[in-house]
């Protein structure tokens, strides 16, 4: 009986032994499969500014000599080694920064989250300000927000959901920064506005002989036009004074068309008054590429004091990267993926929510530490008199 005992535990400890050695060897030795594990139970501080930017590693203070050192953006594909990093938390340290550069004859980049993509966000040999500690948000009793540029759309949102208002135009993850988006004159998903230049009444940059200037459509208005999309060539973005809209209820419907019928559909439904936000997604796999779309448009309901706003977008997110990473890798992963946004996706979100929380679209699950491959966004702006011979 004993020996029966020994030789079951020393069976079951071997299947132990073997499962946790198989778990580490495939699944947490590789950072980038962890996820596998992590994501079951992890959830990051509500604090920190997500990005899938490579992690700076030096940063300099204000006053200190310059340290050589790399940054890149999130495609992970434009490295560029700049004199210093440095992260002002005040106008006077950009002032100062900005003289710095002039007497070192160097030039001035700047970033934010790091997201928009393209090589822009560093200049070599550079002095680079770094703004995401430069973040103050104030809300004001004109019912317009004022908010320093390294701020994201998540600390706007958290702000304006305490006085009942909303975010009338922002990118589909509110991981970003407000100076970033500024920079790209970002667009959102609310058809009654365009891009993000629409809900700017002022800001304010410092030039490079570290001036400070206000700019309007009446008060520099050459200089508000070409900043905003300007992709931080014109100054450094200090502070913007944005409108803002009251936090509405939503109730989603989801349908789906073909590809062909999409753009006729979604022009259709922006002429209903109570709309107020529509998006679209479109199959990718190869035998249906772009032959069947899934319409997502939400329609303004009568309040409801008990639903509040969830910013964290940390909704399903094991599951959301288990269906993205797969589609990565086959052509049957896209398949699979369609599958999963058409026929699963609506019964996990909720069918109502909040405008912030409409706005905050999870975005860890784009989260991807393999050092072998990367993701690049792509965006093409097509005439929808186009769209379906495009």
């Amino acid at each position: 009986m004993k020996k029966k005992r020994l030789k079951n535990a020393i069976i079951l400890g071997s299947i132990s032994l073997s499962s946790i050695l198989i778990v580490k060897v495939l699944i947490w030795d590789p950072e980038n499969n962890r996820w596998l594990i992590q994501d079951l139970y992890y959830h990051p501080s509500i604090s920190k500014k997500l990005t899938i930017a490579p992690e700076i590693t030096s940063i300099s203070t204000i006053r200190s000599n310059l340290i050589s050192t790399e940054i890149n953006d999130a495609s992970k594909l434009n490295a560029t080694n700049v004199s210093g990093i440095f992260q002002p938390q005040s106008v006077q340290d950009i002032k100062e920064l900005i003289q710095a550069a002039k007497r070192e004859g160097k030039k001035i980049s700047l970033s934010g989250a790091r997201h928009s993509m393209g090589g822009q966000i560093a200049y070599p040999d550079s002095i680079h300000l770094d703004m995401l500690k430069f973040d103050r948000v104030q809300y004001n009793p004109d019912q317009t927000i004022t908010v320093q540029s390294g701020a994201t759309w998540k600390q706007v949102q958290t702000e304006l959901g305490k006085q009942g208002r909303a975010v009338r135009v922002m990118q589909d993850s509110n991981i970003f920064t407000i100076g970033g988006s500024m920079s790209v004159n970002a667009h959102g998903k609310d058809p009654r506005y365009g891009s993000l230049i629409e809900s700017i009444n002022y800001f304010k940059l410092v030039n490079s002989n570290g001036q400070e200037i206000t700019c309007s459509r009446k008060e520099n208005s050459e200089l508000f036009y070409a900043a905003i999309g300007g992709m931080g060539l014109f100054g450094v973005i200090i502070e913007v004074n944005l409108k803002t809209e009251e936090n509405s209820i939503y109730e989603y419907t989801v349908v789906h068309k073909p590809g062909t019928e999409m753009v006729p559909f979604m022009e259709q439904m922006i002429k209903n008054p109570s709309l107020e936000m529509i998006e679209a997604q479109v199959a990718i796999y190869q035998s249906n590429l772009l032959g069947e779309a899934q319409v997502y448009y939400f329609n303004k309901v009568e309040k409801n004091p008990n639903l509040k706003d969830d910013v964290n977008g940390e909704n399903s997110i094991w599951l959301r990267k288990l269906v993205y990473r797969t589609s990565r890798i086959t052509d049957w992963g896209k398949q699979f993926r369609w599958f999963m946004q058409k026929n699963v996706g609506p019964l996990l979100d909720p069918k109502q929510l909040t405008r912030n929380s409409a706005m905050a679209a999870p975005f860890r699950t784009l989260e991807l530490n393999d050092p072998q491959t990367t993701d690049v966004l792509q965006e093409y702006f097509v005439p929808t008199s186009q769209a379906n011979v495009f």
